[in-house]
């Protein structure tokens, strides 16, 4: 059983305090807006406060160099806009966040802002729907790429805006797949794990010196890449989010499985070659041209790009054999706590982030692509993304690829469920164990982690 798996009935105790020991904090009425019946004309847009007053917001992240942005270049800018609107900005290491945020609801102090909100926190009511914000402002849900369907709604509701979307394809070194006489492939290719496999053959170049290799591909392995990115049809738990076995251990998974071991045994990928990297990563071999294909986001195209390589960006390899989903992805979303006590202020923060903050921090991140590993990124509001790709060819296929991703179906925490497909893989590459055999064992503990998710998640509702 995994160490993750062990962890949950305590998970489970914490957050039953917090959702039972309390009740959810409630806006209060003249803060927020007013709502807003279905089909109504938006009612007149949020403003700031006036006059003397001076608000105060609290936002909470994992703070550090990943999110320095919102000190240096957010709050300058929403200051200059909104003087009457002060930012006051607690980083928390990532580890802690969580049960940080759940004492703070238990203690009936939370911040006004918070990134990654678990959808736990949704359901049990502790997190603002900003549904009828966005009706006063005019926004829409197909105003934004479809990840947002995933990763910012809950049963139908709004519960957070991305600042900004980064695109989970595939990029590969276009010079080095002509040398190979293998073909250019772009936002509307999709390749199966059989390709991949022949492409990685085609380019691969061993040798015992650094200088003079060239490895195939980085590892597509699927309980990272390819499960929370909706790899095959059925999902990995099923069309509901729920059924781990059968779907995450049928003929198509068996053979995916089956491909990347074959790539590690045959030397492929660099996964195998720790002595011989050191502290190098999957960025830094492919910005040198010893990688053929990488999983990776238009950052990071960028970035190998400013470094010289020929690069083009496409979607990764697909488990089940004529399945379009080939992109995953993932955002940096904020949501309004429901304890919050200035919505209204908090939601103006929240729409500066994925409007005209997402602008700002495009642009300075594609000042530091040359630097980077991949920070530059577009934004998820459509409007200005389009702005954001221009005549880019690179940006302009990663819109495509944005349109491509499938919302995968809910399941109340896929990584957790998929935790056992880890272990899976170290029997096949350490212990020799079959593919089959690790497979379905890991599906049936997967199943187990998945009906006491759920069997808590239902708990929240009531």
């Amino acid at each position: 059983m995994s160490r993750r798996h062990l962890l949950l009935p305590t998970l489970v105790v914490v957050l039953s305090l917090i959702v039972g020991a309390c009740a959810p904090a409630k806006p209060q009425p003249t803060a927020g807006p007013q709502p807003t019946s279905a089909g109504a004309q938006p009612t007149q847009a949020v403003t700031a406060p006036t006059g003397g007053e001076v608000v105060t917001l609290k936002v909470w992240d994992f703070g550090g160099i990943e999110f320095e942005w919102l000190d240096s270049i957010i709050a300058p800018a929403f200051n200059e806009k909104y003087p009457n609107i002060k930012i006051e900005h607690l980083g928390i290491p990532e580890s802690e966040f969580s049960i940080k945020l759940e004492t703070a609801i238990a203690a009936g102090d939370v911040p006004d802002l918070a990134v990654f909100v678990p959808a736990r926190l949704m359901k049990a009511g502790h997190v603002m729907p900003l549904d009828d914000f966005m009706a006063q402002d005019g926004f829409k849900v197909d105003d934004f790429f479809p990840l947002f369907k995933s990763r910012s709604m809950l049963e139908g509701k709004v519960y957070s805006l991305p600042a900004n979307i980064f695109v989970w394809g595939m990029i590969y070194n276009k010079d080095l797949f002509r040398a190979a006489n293998l073909p250019e492939l772009n936002a509307d290719s999709v390749i199966t794990f059989d390709d991949w496999l022949q492409y990685a053959r085609a380019v691969n170049k061993p040798s015992d010196k650094l200088e003079e290799r060239v490895w195939g591909s980085a590892m597509f392995w699927p309980a990272w890449n390819s499960m929370n990115n909706y790899m095959s049809e059925p999902f990995v738990l099923g069309p509901d989010g729920r059924k781990c076995v059968g779907n995450a251990d049928n003929e198509d998974w068996f053979h995916a499985w089956e491909v990347m071991l074959t790539a590690y045994k045959e030397d492929l990928t660099p996964d195998s070659a720790s002595t011989l990297l050191g502290e190098m990563s999957f960025i830094d071999l492919f910005k040198q041209g010893k990688l053929g294909m990488m999983y990776g986001t238009y950052g990071e195209a960028s970035a190998a790009r400013a470094a010289g390589i020929n690069v083009g960006i496409t979607g990764q390899p697909v488990v089940t054999k004529g399945w379009k989903g080939n992109v995953g992805g993932w955002a940096t979303e904020y949501s309004i706590m429901a304890g919050s006590r200035h919505p209204k202020e908090a939601w103006l923060l929240l729409k500066f982030l994925a409007t005209d903050g997402a602008k700002l921090l495009s642009q300075a991140a594609a000042g530091e692509a040359a630097h980077s590993e991949g920070i530059e990124s577009p934004p998820c509001y459509m409007p200005l993304a389009q702005d954001w790709a221009g005549d880019d060819p690179l940006r302009q296929e990663s819109l495509k690829l944005m349109e491509r991703i499938v919302p995968p179906p809910f399941t109340p925490d896929i990584w957790t469920s998929v935790d056992p497909f880890n272990e899976a893989w170290r029997r096949m590459t350490e212990d020799g164990v079959d593919v089959k055999t690790a497979i379905s064992e890991a599906a049936i503990e997967c199943q187990e982690v998945t009906d006491e998710l759920w069997e808590e998640w239902e708990k929240l509702g009531q």
